[in-house]
């Protein structure tokens, strides 16, 4: 099943880089069209995660996925002892998500 769900996203992927190549030049050297190949979800069930998310939502434009791995991996590297520095853009949703955690 799961290698028919891989065919799948393949097949849509191929379809629909040929089509934006045929309608508005897609630039196929510098961009690609990509379809997320996610089954394995972990911030579904995150309570911490989720709620955090909750608060910050609005003020980013960064997906969940991309969002939990910043969760993640600050996570991982929270000691007592580390110091952060966060740039970022915009609203300030990562930031927003970091002082969530800590």
């Amino acid at each position: 099943m799961i290698k028919a769900a891989f065919l799948i996203a393949h097949f849509c992927s191929t379809f629909f880089t040929s089509i934006l190549r045929i309608f508005v030049k897609f630039d196929t050297k510098k961009y690609r069209f990509s379809i997320a190949e996610n089954w394995y979800c972990p911030w579904e069930n995150d309570i911490n995660f989720n709620y955090c998310f909750s608060l910050i939502k609005n003020n980013t434009i960064i997906s969940k996925r991309k969002l939990y791995d910043l969760y993640s991996i600050s996570k991982q590297l929270n000691d007592g002892n580390s110091i952060y520095l966060e740039i970022g853009s915009l609203r300030g949703g990562s930031a927003g998500l970091l002082f969530q955690y800590f």
